[in-house]
């Protein structure tokens, strides 16, 4: 055998021994690192591509990009993007880092005392964003407007942290205006108790505007994008001294930025499961007098037609008409709920 034989001979049979003196076994790090691409969104103008860059362990990011171009924007811990029905915007939650979660955890943070996310809307054409903080929810309309509602966490006065030099601070820009109202504005005697509820910020994404609404518990946008139904825990702001608060369900109209007080009682303490057609003219909601802290809580459907109601042609009647502020569709406090077909 020639010495090159050997050489060669050497080198084959060494080869999978070193391979096997290079490779390790995986490790759980070795998971935490691998990366998976999800929630990939298109405009309707199929101009741009959002998706998520997440790992197994860790914070991930959302990127957006350009079809035709080679612009790219890239938000460490964003995630649940959605354009707008224009195409002119993305909205999308920014996770709380992963760091500060275990932090809070490993104090013993109650859910309510957890970070919160926050939201950024990203102004497509200028790449400029806005940020929110504190956000539980938000929404706009599925076919037009550019309005957003979010719900954001009411933190204390005492609680809110002095602002940084030099941070933005962003004030409502719509004038303050009392809402007109389509029923009485009820009042209760009894002890004053701060209001629960969140603030509700109305942001137009379109010209920066915005309106911000206290002690607000539920909020829903008509898919035009129109109007903004809401319910708050007090329909006052602002509670006298032996004033209990009531609470109520509110319009606002995105169009003219006005506020109408749709139904407010001093029999009801709870408004829940608000619902608007797609136009933003018929509401529906429920109302129950039983207190949140009732173990059983009965609740009856209320309805309104937003729609003016047409006069006939012919002779006018010698009374008006006094439309009523709504419709009791089905009231459980009186009797059972109605059968089907009736």
């Amino acid at each position: 055998m020639t010495r090159f034989t050997q050489l060669v001979l050497c080198f084959l049979l060494s080869t999978p021994l070193l391979a096997q003196i290079q490779k390790r076994p995986l490790t759980g790090a070795d998971y935490d690192r691998w990366q998976s691409v999800r929630s990939e969104k298109i405009s309707n103008d199929g101009r741009w591509i959002a998706y998520q860059i997440d790992p197994q362990d860790g914070d991930g990011r959302l990127e957006v990009a350009a079809s035709g171009a080679s612009t790219r924007y890239v938000f460490p811990r964003g995630y649940m993007a959605q354009f707008t029905p224009d195409s002119k915007f993305l909205v999308m939650r920014l996770k709380v880092p992963v760091a500060d979660v275990r932090k809070a955890k490993l104090k013993k943070r109650k859910p309510d005392e957890m970070p919160k996310d926050s939201l950024l809307v990203l102004n497509l054409s200028t790449g400029k964003p806005t940020k929110l903080p504190n956000i539980k929810s938000f929404s706009f309309g599925k076919e037009a407007g550019s309005w957003l509602a979010v719900v954001q966490e009411r933190k204390d006065d005492k609680e809110k942290p002095a602002p940084k030099v030099g941070a933005q601070t962003l004030k409502d820009t719509l004038n303050p205006a009392p809402p007109v109202s389509t029923t009485t504005v009820a009042t209760r005697k009894g002890p004053t108790k701060k209001p629960k509820g969140d603030d509700l910020t109305l942001f137009n994404m379109a010209d920066g505007s915005r309106k911000t609404v206290r002690y607000v518990s539920n909020a829903v946008v008509s898919d035009n994008g129109k109007v903004v139904f809401y319910s708050k825990e007090s329909a006052n702001d602002s509670l006298k001294a032996g004033e209990a608060s009531i609470p109520g369900v509110f319009l606002f109209n995105t169009t003219d930025g006005k506020t109408m007080l749709v139904d407010t009682s001093s029999k009801r303490k709870i408004y829940k499961g608000l619902a608007v057609d797609k136009v933003g003219q018929q509401l529906a909601w429920m109302a129950s007098a039983d207190s949140a802290g009732a173990d059983v809580k009965v609740f009856s459907l209320y309805y309104k037609n937003l729609t003016p109601t047409t006069v006939a042609k012919g002779k006018k009647p010698k009374t008006p008409v006094i439309e009523a502020p709504f419709t009791v569709i089905a009231d459980t406090t009186v009797k059972a709920l109605p059968k089907a077909g009736r």
